[in-house]
């Protein structure tokens, strides 16, 4: 595009020289230009695809294999049988350690039961494989639900045969659905005993029946309400106005601000519980963190709201258990208190805490911390500390905004997908094996160091020649300076098979508490939120032990009532695992 100005002489006035340097001129404008379209047009595809799109982080089928067949190099002499391109699946995106085998023959292009030859019907067509199915029809109601039964009588005027000889009563014939039986409302009657004397016709007690402990001594909600109240809205996300709503028309009149009183008393318990969480999770050797941001209502001494603030919930995760903690900010301080640290007492790390890949010695670390880049784990990062990871999917999602605009992005893409890939194949070869997690992380390190290495060393070259093509403050330079910059974090993980590749986890955990949010879109205050952090502490580490959270909190509150002196310790969903584990 020309730019004329007014000190612009006229082409036919211009001697060589000048017609040069306007020649320069411009192709660095076009150049600008043509960089600052393509920044435009991937946030336009991002947010096109964030309103009417798929938001997986799944690749296109077929992408990686097209690249391949056109020129692209492929990954050979895997370890394992899968030498082909499998790009991230939507479960995969999210958790790529976290698929299901491919079924035997169908990874390598094999119908399951049939033979690798091209059979052909006599039509000239191959035909189709047959669909893996495991059952055929609806699934069956599930036998270990309790059984009511309803008994449907056959008419009186039916129970005849054309003659008028009376039918003979034969049984039952059987069919199943699911069933609801619609909870109730009702008013529970404590009646508690006196005993005395009675004397002169005058009664005097002595003996009184003690009120049976609660989460709410003197409240209106017994503890099997509150649970259902607690877990519809941190699980489920239904604000307390909507459960009001609903307890309402069943005639229970209650207000939104005593359902808050009453979660207020029951959460307290339960603080000491999360706080022996996060003790459990500091003491891992590897730690997932991230956070969220949450707006919370600002109170003045009479209560009275004041408007709404910006809060994060800051999170944890280790050891299938995680920990949130609400703080005002995500400010450094904030984040070295929740990793165990004291802010006064710490340094500015002079390196990362681990040997580089040449071997050079550095000071040991205390574990492992997988975090995006954000500058407040710096501190917690370095010798004698944690030693930092980057994650994958960070990355990766740089480059896949321009994916489709780029083929330099493109081919970047086909790398990182291909050690994607990898941990897909070690995952798999575990399960076949049947391996411990010993094994399993002998297995993971081993395929790593044969095929990751490799990979990445692939991967730098790509990069380092990337940055001779696009300037700094281009989208596609930012991508590759953030990779380059934290390179011997991203790598780390090859350096041991029990370190994940990226920091789904921590994002999966999560979830729960962001979609909560958008129903209740803030916390009522800054302690409310606190007492959220608790909840989704909880609940959240009972779905990765694998446990009922309702069960849970259940036998928690019970034995707390029974003894109030429990070590908070031994009421970790990861203590109780074994006790309460579903079958």
């Amino acid at each position: 595009m020309l730019l004329a100005t007014a000190d612009t002489p006229e082409i036919d006035e211009m001697d060589v020289g000048d017609v040069r340097r306007l020649a320069h001129r411009l192709v660095a404008e076009n150049a600008a230009l043509q960089a600052e379209k393509l920044d435009l047009a991937a946030k336009l595809a991002w947010f096109q695809r964030q309103t009417f799109g798929n938001k997986s982080e799944r690749s296109k089928k077929g992408k990686a294999g097209d690249k391949a067949a056109a020129g692209e190099p492929q990954v050979t002499g895997s370890l394992l049988a899968t030498p082909v391109h499998n790009d991230l699946t939507d479960d995969e995106a999210e958790a790529p350690l976290n698929d299901e085998p491919a079924t035997t023959g169908e990874a390598a292009g094999t119908p399951p039961g049939g033979t690798s030859g091209s059979t052909e019907t006599s039509s000239g067509k191959a035909p189709a494989a047959p669909k893996n199915r495991t059952h055929s029809g609806r699934r069956p109601v599930p036998p270990h639900l309790q059984k009511v039964e309803q008994k449907i009588p056959v008419p009186e005027a039916e129970r005849r045969l054309p003659d008028g000889t009376p039918m003979v009563f034969l049984g039952y014939e059987e069919s199943s659905r699911l069933h609801l039986i619609t909870e109730q409302v009702v008013q529970l009657l404590m009646l508690r005993e006196r005993w005395g004397i009675r004397e002169n016709g005058v009664a005097t007690t002595l003996v009184t029946a003690a009120i049976p402990p609660a989460l709410s001594v003197r409240g209106k909600f017994t503890d099997i309400l509150i649970i259902k109240l607690l877990l519809d809205k941190f699980s489920l996300g239904v604000p307390f106005n909507r459960q009001c709503q609903e307890l309402n028309a069943r005639g229970a009149e209650v207000s939104r601000s005593t359902v808050s009183d009453q979660l207020q008393t029951a959460v307290a318990p339960l603080e000491p519980i999360a706080a022996a969480v996060r003790d459990q999770i500091l003491a891992e050797p590897f730690i997932h963190a991230d956070e969220t941001p949450h707006k919370y209502q600002v109170r003045n001494e009479e209560g009275r709201c004041t408007g709404t603030k910006t809060g994060y919930f800051l999170e944890v995760l280790a050891g299938k258990q995680a920990y949130f903690e609400f703080a005002v900010s995500r400010a450094q301080c904030h984040i070295l208190r929740l990793l165990g640290f004291e802010p006064d007492a710490l340094t500015d790390p002079l390196d990362d805490g681990l040997p580089d890949r040449n071997g050079k010695p550095t000071k040991p670390c205390i574990g492992f911390l997988m975090a995006d880049a954000y500058a407040g784990y710096n501190r917690a990062c370095g010798p004698g500390k944690y030693a930092r990871q980057a994650c994958f999917a960070h990355g990766r999602r740089k480059f896949e905004l321009y994916e489709e605009l780029d083929p330099n992005a493109a081919a970047i893409m086909v790398t990182i997908n291909d050690l994607y890939r990898i941990e897909r194949e070690a995952k798999r070869e575990s399960a076949r094996l049947q391996l411990d997690k010993a094994g399993t992380e002998a297995l993971y390190l081993s395929v790593r160091q044969a095929q990751s290495v490799p990979l990445l060393d692939k991967l730098k070259a790509q990069l380092t020649a990337l940055t001779l093509t696009y300037a700094p403050r281009e989208g596609m330079g930012k991508a590759v300076a953030y990779f380059l910059k934290r390179w011997d974090d991203f790598t780390r993980y090859t350096q041991s098979g029990a370190l994940p590749i990226d920091n789904n986890a921590a994002e999966r955990s999560i979830r729960g508490l962001v979609v909560g949010r958008k129903n209740w879109y803030f916390a009522g205050s800054e302690d409310a939120a606190g007492w959220a952090a608790v909840m989704h502490t909880l609940i959240e580490s009972c779905r990765l032990q694998g446990i009922d959270p309702r069960v849970y909190l259940s036998h928690v509150v019970e034995r707390l009532h029974r003894e109030p002196a429990t070590d908070p310790a031994t009421l970790t969903p990861r203590s109780l695992a074994p006790q309460l584990k579903k079958n």
